[in-house]
């Protein structure tokens, strides 16, 4: 697959590089906060750059209870938010990606509460297991990581990471297990994460695919 940078631009485009490298440099001037425990949550609808757009809405469900000190959310909790940006692979671009952003909880009694939202994993749904999909998209490319680089949520852009297992982005985990998608989980207000597909087609996350995130209080 021939390497291409338009997939760097899209991502500068949406303004995210400056927020986080601010960040990281106040970030090393205090000291380190725990870092929250994340919740299983799955997508209310499928995702797909051939036809996702900028702006559209996007919302998953929690999968268990999340019990944090200053937050705490019973399971079934939607939390939604839009597409910030969707990325179709093309002669222009390398890679298809999405970028996600959740910013409200909403209750089942409908009240809503603002929260932060860092997707940290993300796995197959329960119907890609059963119909046996190979899990583990294997190494993140060229294309991927220059990407990520490019967006400062890489710290160490240089070193060779696995999608199955931990990448460490700004000093967040965030991992895959679903074949062909790599994870970057910038922590910041402008994104929840960024998913990039790395096999040189469009990039797809199937209805009640899982997301594990760690919400916190807006």
């Amino acid at each position: 697959m021939r390497l291409r940078w338009g997939f760097v631009v899209a991502l500068l485009a949406v303004g995210i590089a400056e927020p986080m490298v601010a960040q990281q440099a106040a970030a090393s001037d205090s000291p380190k906060a725990a870092t929250p425990t994340g919740v299983w949550a799955k997508l209310d609808q499928g995702l797909d750059t051939t036809f996702t757009k900028a702006g559209e809405k996007v919302s998953v469900a929690l999968l268990e209870d999340l019990n944090g000190d200053k937050l705490k959310l019973p399971k079934g909790t939607k939390l939604t938010g839009s597409v910030v940006k969707s990325v179709k692979q093309d002669k222009e671009h390398a890679n298809g990606a999405l970028i996600l952003l959740f910013d409200t909880a909403v209750l089942k009694d409908k009240s809503t509460v603002p929260v932060r939202v860092t997707v940290t994993s993300l796995a197959p749904s329960p119907s890609d297991l059963v119909e046996k999909v190979e899990m583990g998209s294997g190494d993140v490319t060229d294309a991927s990581a220059s990407a990520a680089k490019a967006a400062g949520v890489m710290d160490d852009p240089n070193g060779h990471a696995s999608a199955g297992s931990s990448t460490k982005v700004n000093g967040v985990k965030a991992t895959s297990t679903i074949r062909g998608v790599v994870l970057f989980a910038p922590p910041d207000d402008k994104s929840s994460g960024v998913i990039v597909g790395q096999a040189g087609d469009q990039l797809e996350l199937h209805k009640w695919a899982r997301l594990n995130v760690v919400v916190t209080a807006r």
